[in-house]
Parts: C-alpha cells; sequence; structure tokens
C-alpha cells in the first residue's frame, strides 16, 4: 500500500476511504489517508485526517494526556494556552510557524519545546512562555500538539507566514557576520546532506558529499558546513578529492547548540539542503534555501512549502536521481556568480592548427553553458584568423558585456555591425549594452534598427520598452511592452517589463496583473516575484509584498534588488535592525547598490549617523525610482570644497516640502560662495528671493539637460546637507529662515482676528498624493475628533488640493467649523499660504509641506505621524525647524494614533476658563 500510495494516489485515496468504512476507527488509514489529502492541496480534509496520528503505532508514544481541555478553535483571549512539541526538532520548527499566531489571540502563551530550542524560541516569541517538557503543567487552561495548530490556523494558503518568525540572538549574529567575513569574498553558502536516522526507507531522501561534485566545481563559493553530527571524514575525503575546504568550526555544535546554528545560519547568503531541521531553521529566519529531495506531504499540493516563504524546492524529473537534481543545482547556482577572471584555453591546444568555425562552435557551446572564461580565449582564437568575423565579434562583444566591461562590449559589436550592418542579433546585443552603460537614447536607436528588420520581434520590442523607460519616457515604454505581448503572449519577460513600468505610472492594479501573468508562465522568473512585491509593497500590501520578495530570494539568493527592496520593505514597516542586515547583503553582493546605499542611508540619518547617512542619501539618483529627477549639466558636481570663488548652481529636486526643508542650508552656502544661483519650484520663488536676496532665483526647468550658462559646480539642494549639515552642532540655531511679505501677512492678520477670540489652529491631514503606501502616514478628518472635541480652538484649514466634502462632512459629524477662504489658493498661492500661517499660534499636520512651510517660518508646528522619521536625525526633534515639536503614534499605529495625544496637549494650551462666582448667600 506504501508504494501504490506515492505511485498511484487516487487508487491509495478510494483504498483508505474502504477501510475506513469496514472500520471507521482505523486510525492507519485515517493517518495516511491525511497524507495523501495534504499532498493534494485538500487541507481542511486532511487536517482533520490528520489528527488520528497519535493513534497509530507511529505517534503512540507521542500522546500525552492532561487535565487542561483540548482547545478545538474557540476565543481564547482570557485563557492560558499550552502548544506542546511532537516528532522531531524540524518538525517543531516547521509547526512553530503557527506560534506568533497564537500570541495574538490567547491571553498567555505557554510552548514546551525541545531543551535546544527553548531560548530561540522564547527570544523569537516576546511575552510567552517557553520551557522543556514538563509533567502535568498545572498553569495551563488548554492546550493542543503543535502538529494540531494547522487544522485551525493554516486551512488555506492565505494563511502561512509572509515574513521569518525565529529571531536569532544579536550578539552572536554579529560575532557570525564577522567569522564568515573572515573567509574572504564569495557566496556563503551552507551544506547538509543526510539525516542522522539513515534507514533504508530514509536513504533515498538523502545524498553523500560526492553528489555535490558539480556544485564543488563552482567559483566564487564559500562553503560552509552544516550538517550535524559525526561527519568530521566525510567532509575530509571530500575535501580531498574535490580540492574544495568545506569550513567547520569546533567550537561549534551544529547538533545541540540551536543558538549559535541559528547565528551561523542566518548570516549565509545561501543554504542547500535536503528534508533536515537545518533547511527548516533557516527557512524560519528567512535564509534562502535550496531544498533538494522528492516531493512529500508538506508541500501541501503546491510547488513549494508555503511555511518557508525563502525555500525553493529542486526535485527529480520521471526518471531522474537525485543526481540529476544536484546537476540542476550547480547550473542555476552558476548563472549567479561572476565569470572567471582568468581565462583558460578552453580545451584546445594553443600549439594546434586553428579551425574558425570549429573554434566558433566550441565557444558558443561554453558560452550558452554559462562557461564565460572557456569561450573568451577561443572567441580571441577565432579573429586571430580572421579578424572581422562579425559572429565572433558580436559573441566576443556580448561576452565582454556579461563579464563586466561593457564598454569593450560595445566596441567589438560596432565592429560587427559595421562588416554586417543587417546583423538583427548584433543590433539587438548593442542596444542592450548601451542601456548598461547608460546610453539610453543610443539603445532606442538600436532597437528601432532591430525592428526595423523584424517588425514583430517580441524580445526587440520588450528591449526597445526597457530603453524607453531608461529614457524615461514610460508612456512609449507600456505600449512597446504591451506590443511585444501582443507579438508573443507567452513571452514572460514582456509581461514583467510591462508591469514595472506600469507602477512607475501608477496603475498598480494593472501591473499586478502583467507580473501575475509573467509568473504563470514562468513560475521561477526570479524577477518577476522581486516586481510583484514592488507592486504589492506599493499597494499597501506588505505581508504580500514580503512573501513575493523572500521568494525572489529564494530563486536567487544574490540578487542586489530583490535584497534592497526586501531591506526596504523591512525599513518601511519599521524592523530597522533587520532591514540594516539586508541592505548590508545586498551591498555585499553589488558593491554600490544605489537602492540598499540609499536606504541603508536613511536608517543611519534616523539613528544619528550623519555622515555616513548623508553618504548614502547620494545615491537616490541612481536608484531606478529617481534616476530621471536628476539635473544634467556640463559643470562637475559640488563635493564640499571651499566654494569661495566659485559659481554654484542649486538645482531643486523631490516635492516642494524638501526643497524648504533643505534651503535652510542655502544662507551659510550664499554667504561662502562667489554666487549661487538656485533653481527651485515656480510658487516659491517670490518667498525664497525675498529670504535669500543675495541669490539668484530661477524656476526649475521642465527639461533636466537645459543648459545653464555661467556657473562652475553644481549640486542637488538635497546634497547640501551632506556638505554643510555633517553634525548636529553644524545646525543653526535661529528660529526661522524664510520671511512672508510684510502687507500680505498684515492682510490676514486682520482677516484671522475678524475670526473672534480662542487659539488659532492651523490644519492639513494629507498628501496631495496619497497612495495605499504612504496612506498609513496620514490621519483622515474623521478621526481628528479629540481636536475638535474643544473648545476654545480656531481652525483653520491650510489643506491644499479639492478637500471640500471632506471639511463639509467633518463639520457636520463634530459639530466645529473650520475656516478657510476662497480667494486663497492653498496649493499655488504659497505668498498667501505663509502670510496666512504667521498668523497662527499653531499649525497641527502630518508629513507634508505644510509644516515644512510653517517651520520655515518660524510658527510652532506640531508634526504627527508613525514613529521613525528620519528627517529627525536621530534627534528628539528635527533640527531644521526650532519650532516644531514631533507627536509619534504609537508604534505599530498609523499616523491617526497620535491625535489623542494632540487633543491632550491642546487642551493644556488654551486659557483657563474664567471661574463662575457663586452669587447664593
Amino acid at each position: 500500500m506504501h508504494w501504490a500510495r506515492r505511485q498511484r494516489p487516487a487508487e491509495a485515496i478510494a483504498a483508505y476511504h474502504q477501510a475506513i468504512r469496514f472500520n471507521p476507527a482505523l486510525p492507519t488509514a485515517h493517518y495516511n489517508l491525511s497524507l495523501l489529502l495534504l499532498e493534494r492541496g485538500e487541507l481542511r480534509a486532511g487536517w482533520a485526517e490528520h489528527d488520528w496520528r497519535f493513534d497509530t503505532p507511529q505517534f503512540r508514544d507521542q500522546k500525552r494526556r492532561f487535565a487542561a481541555r483540548p482547545w478545538r478553535g474557540e476565543n481564547i483571549s482570557s485563557a492560558r494556552l499550552l502548544v506542546w512539541r511532537e516528532q522531531g526538532v524540524g518538525d517543531e520548527i516547521l509547526f512553530s510557524s503557527c506560534y506568533p499566531d497564537l500570541l495574538r489571540r490567547a491571553g498567555h502563551l505557554v510552548v514546551e519545546c525541545d531543551r535546544r530550542l527553548a531560548s530561540l524560541f522564547a527570544r523569537s516569541l516576546p511575552g510567552a512562555t517557553v520551557r522543556p517538557s514538563t509533567v502535568e503543567p498545572r498553569d495551563v487552561d488548554v492546550q493542543i500538539a503543535a502538529a494540531s495548530l494547522p487544522r485551525l490556523l493554516r486551512s488555506d494558503w492565505k494563511r502561512f507566514p509572509a515574513q521569518p518568525w525565529l529571531v536569532p540572538e544579536p550578539g552572536r549574529l554579529d560575532r557570525w557576520r564577522d567569522r564568515l567575513a573572515a573567509l574572504g569574498p564569495g557566496l556563503k553558502v551552507g551544506i547538509a546532506w543526510r539525516s542522522q536516522v539513515m534507514d533504508g526507507e530514509r536513504r533515498a531522501a538523502y545524498v553523500t558529499l560526492d553528489a555535490f561534485a558539480p556544485l564543488f566545481a563552482l567559483p566564487g563559493v564559500v562553503f560552509v558546513n552544516l550538517q550535524y553530527g559525526d561527519c568530521a571524514a566525510e567532509i575530509a575525503a571530500a575535501e580531498a578529492r574535490f580540492g574544495v575546504t568545506i569550513h567547520r568550526w569546533d567550537d561549534l555544535d551544529l547538533k545541540d547548540d540551536f543558538e549559535a546554528a541559528a547565528a551561523l545560519t542566518a548570516n549565509l547568503d545561501l543554504v542547500l539542503t535536503p528534508a533536515v531541521s537545518s533547511g527548516e531553521l533557516a527557512g524560519a529566519l528567512g535564509v534562502p534555501v535550496w531544498r533538494f529531495g522528492h516531493r512529500d506531504w508538506t508541500q501541501l499540493g503546491t510547488g513549494a512549502r508555503p511555511w518557508f516563504a525563502s525555500m525553493r524546492l529542486f526535485q527529480p524529473r520521471p526518471g531522474e536521481g537525485l543526481e540529476a537534481v544536484m546537476d540542476r543545482m550547480a547550473a542555476t547556482l552558476r548563472q549567479l556568480m561572476p565569470a572567471d577572471e582568468e581565462p583558460p584555453s578552453g580545451g584546445f591546444q594553443k600549439g594546434a592548427p586553428d579551425d574558425p568555425d570549429a573554434l566558433l562552435e566550441a565557444a558558443a557551446a561554453h558560452h550558452r553553458d554559462g562557461r564565460l572564461a572557456e569561450a573568451a580565449p577561443l572567441y580571441e582564437r577565432v579573429l586571430k584568423v580572421h579578424a572581422d568575423h562579425p559572429v565572433a565579434l558580436h559573441l566576443w562583444g556580448l561576452l565582454a558585456h556579461q563579464s563586466g566591461d561593457s564598454a569593450a562590449g560595445a566596441a567589438r559589436i560596432t565592429r560587427a555591425l559595421d562588416v554586417l550592418p543587417a546583423y538583427g542579433a548584433a543590433q539587438s546585443s548593442l542596444g542592450t549594452v548601451l542601456l548598461a552603460l547608460g546610453r539610453a537614447s543610443e539603445a532606442v536607436q538600436r532597437f528601432r534598427l532591430v525592428l526595423a528588420l523584424q517588425p514583430a520581434a517580441a524580445a526587440a520590442l520588450t528591449n526597445l520598452g526597457n530603453a524607453l523607460e531608461a529614457a524615461h519616457d514610460l508612456t512609449a515604454a507600456a505600449d512597446a511592452h504591451r506590443w511585444a505581448t501582443l507579438a508573443d503572449p507567452g513571452l514572460a519577460e514582456a509581461h514583467d517589463n510591462w508591469g514595472a513600468v506600469l507602477t512607475r505610472l501608477g496603475a498598480l492594479g494593472e501591473a499586478e496583473g502583467r507580473h501575475r501573468q509573467s509568473l504563470c508562465l514562468a513560475p521561477d522568473r526570479e524577477n518577476g516575484w522581486l516586481n510583484l512585491g514592488v507592486v504589492l509593497r506599493r499597494a499597501g500590501r506588505l505581508d504580500e509584498a514580503r512573501r513575493a520578495l523572500v521568494r525572489a530570494l529564494a530563486l536567487a539568493p544574490a540578487q542586489g534588488d530583490g535584497l534592497a527592496n526586501l531591506g526596504r520593505l523591512l525599513r518601511d514597516v519599521g524592523e530597522t535592525a533587520v532591514a540594516e542586515r539586508w541592505c548590508r547583503r545586498a551591498l555585499a553582493a553589488e558593491p554600490e547598490h544605489p537602492a540598499a546605499s540609499f536606504n541603508l542611508g536613511l536608517m543611519n540619518l534616523a539613528r544619528g549617523r550623519l555622515e555616513t547617512g548623508w553618504a548614502g542619501y547620494d545615491a537616490r539618483f541612481r536608484a531606478r525610482e529617481l534616476s530621471g529627477a536628476a539635473r544634467v549639466v556640463s559643470v562637475p558636481a559640488w563635493e564640499g570644497e571651499d566654494p569661495s570663488g566659485l559659481r554654484l548652481l542649486v538645482w531643486a529636486e523631490q516635492g516642494i516640502g524638501d526643497e524648504i526643508m533643505f534651503a535652510s542650508c542655502l544662507d551659510e552656502l550664499i554667504e561662502r560662495a562667489a554666487a549661487v544661483v538656485v533653481e527651485c519650484d515656480r510658487r516659491l520663488m517670490p518667498l525664497f528671493a525675498r529670504s535669500f536676496p543675495r541669490a539668484d532665483w530661477r524656476p526649475a526647468p521642465t527639461d533636466p539637460e537645459a543648459p545653464c550658462a555661467g556657473i562652475d559646480r553644481h549640486v542637488a539642494m538635497g546634497s547640501l546637507p551632506r556638505w554643510l549639515r555633517p553634525r548636529l552642532e553644524r545646525f543653526p540655531s535661529r528660529p526661522s529662515f524664510l520671511t512672508a511679505a510684510p502687507e500680505r501677512a498684515a492682510h490676514w492678520r486682520k482677516r484671522v482676528e475678524t475670526l473672534g477670540p480662542g487659539l488659532k489652529v492651523g490644519i492639513a491631514w494629507r498628501s496631495g498624493l496619497m497612495t495605499a503606501e504612504r496612506r498609513g502616514a496620514y490621519a483622515p478628518l474623521d478621526a481628528w475628533g479629540a481636536v475638535f472635541a474643544l473648545p476654545g480652538v480656531v481652525l483653520v484649514t491650510l489643506q491644499y488640493g479639492d478637500c471640500t466634502a471632506e471639511i463639509a462632512e467633518a463639520e457636520r459629524r463634530f459639530g466645529v467649523t473650520i475656516h478657510r477662504w476662497d480667494d486663497l489658493d492653498l496649493k499655488n498661492d504659497l505668498e498667501g499660504v505663509a502670510a496666512l500661517m504667521t498668523t497662527l499660534d499653531l499649525v497641527i499636520t502630518p508629513a507634508s509641506s505644510v509644516g515644512e512651510l510653517a517651520g520655515a517660518l518660524g510658527v510652532p508646528v506640531w508634526r504627527f505621524g508613525p514613529p521613525g522619521d528620519w528627517t529627525a536625525l536621530g534627534a528628539g526633534a528635527r533640527p531644521w525647524f526650532p519650532t516644531m515639536a514631533l507627536i509619534p503614534a504609537p508604534p505599530g499605529e498609523p499616523a491617526s494614533g497620535a491625535l489623542p495625544t494632540i487633543g491632550r496637549r491642546l487642551a493644556g494650551l488654551r486659557p483657563e476658563a474664567v471661574p463662575v462666582v457663586s452669587t447664593k448667600p
């Protein structure tokens, strides 16, 4: 029956059902049926049958009896719940993925686990009681076995965790990071190959170290042993046979010291393992895992293991053994590795006569299989015989690009096209190389030439879309990708690229659809999962985004974009320590990765590490999202050198609020430089010109390449703090740096006085750009009840944009008046807004340009929002604006969580009510 269960599952299910009809209490039939149902993805029915396991001979000894009643899914918010261990350590780790859910549901959680896991679980489950097994626990009300939890908590795939749940000990984490760094450069890959129990049935699920031969042949990989138990002789034999080093440490007990094993594993780039606990531990820590072996029930009818978002499965195809799986893993890993630096001869004797056709065929075969170092000398030998061979020139150039020398690649492919201009493949390759060199407009022309030769070439169309996107023509890029999907609906890359452009255009729903279509066509496309993660993050669906990004990293553990995007997401949700680790991994994989550098810079700034933080912040224009926002001028950038005698261009970037904040650095620069030209938003020009009269003010051009004569250096406004504010003590203590127009301020003072007595409070509640990603940083008016309930407060709107309906509804609901004037354009008349602000006693606002303008004018400002505002630079306030106070929301809450605190503080500012004097005798 066991063979039938594996080979003919439908017949086995029917047989088990028949057995149960004959004997409804037959536990082995129920349990084996559960495994088959779960393997097919029938979760509800499978988990129900799985509870029969304790009556089978296999599990009978693990069954426990308690005075406490079993938990069956009822409300336990006031109860003490015990979860007790069963099966092995790997199973404990797998089922512990349910424990964080229980922390939120139970009045108190008690976990009894293997003694070796206790401290790791305790750290990962703050507030829970974690301990080894006890004989008869008396401190609980309800109890459940660990493997029974999925029946209640994992009835469909959406309920599986999107994030890791185990947390290594920070001190050990740092120590193991240093120990691994000492091993030198390369991808740090942990390996295990067998279980400690190697009986006949289990032997087929594991391999010997000899099976790692194709992996050991890969350059640039640093292998780390994760195999517990006595394996010293196996490792020594493999090292002698394959000339490889498998690193291990005598002071590390991989079998019993799970704290150290977790700290080591968390610092690895990838783990390769069969079905053993080291793989489960890596998956629970969120480390990319490639698990090799046969299909099993824990996949739950999927092509993955939904318990572990960072795990990728490599399984034998029909008729294959695990040796073929190891070959595929090696080929996949080879694609992630850089080419060898020293090219060998490629298998041809150097003194032998050269046959160009044979050499070219051999070179192309090496090239196709990713053996770039073997291919390079063969292409060179072809070209010694036939210097203008267009195919050899093309492929030699493509190889140079793939090896990191795109400039040489472009020159070689251009030579091929000089010989054969109608060589479409070479035109396409040249477009790709030019795109990598940042020469997007030239790449566009090359892809158009390809399409002139092959009008319906889907690959050329989507490449054209990539080039148009790099040239910042997003609408035309989206059209090109759409045409590519029409030319070849099965081209996954085109759907994925189209989705990436739609994301940048803000069409998030359409973008998600494109990425999901791409993944239907190519489920193992790592860029598809990466781009899906980006669009889900921007849509505010953070758990789903995290799952997608972790899946991308399971497929490509050293992908810098995936590592950086996961770091960005973790930073957004406040997990800064983990976010920093992922950003550093991205930089280890791809030094100077722009998004990783930028996000790490923000985290350093948030912690008050200003010099390193500003250096990272300056990577922003190299990142994809801001690549088109940089000013392009013909003079060098200013990098902090003495500006005396220099004529500087300071150019605007990002939004109005950022321009105002960074303008706080201008007076120092203007004082020191020979001349300063400042380009800013047209709406700010009169206000800035009055406040900084010695500068030459100009509206920011629409064309970033617009000429600017008469300057020696240029600098982005957001780069000024790197050179002028490297430490907090460099921030000036002045109360303001902008000056409103005196006559308009007097005009608005009279109008505000007509509103009557009371504290004049200006309010804003949202940004003009309200995406799902940003929604938590703002507070709709219906959340302002704590402020609106206060008497003696005169409310004045400072909210720009169309908000008439919002104000009317708030006035109706709360019985307040929010004053506004039809003749004041709060979005475009910033001179009028500044004048109005100077008449107010206080401004209350989330993170928007309203607060920046008020703070720059020296008006008291209460800025509220989620905690962790990087612009506070590690201080309790924002040093840019001395009159601004920060009021954070409680951890885990959106910005509106700060409004009750604001209400209480505001109540303390109002004049005391006049006491009522009694007239009674």
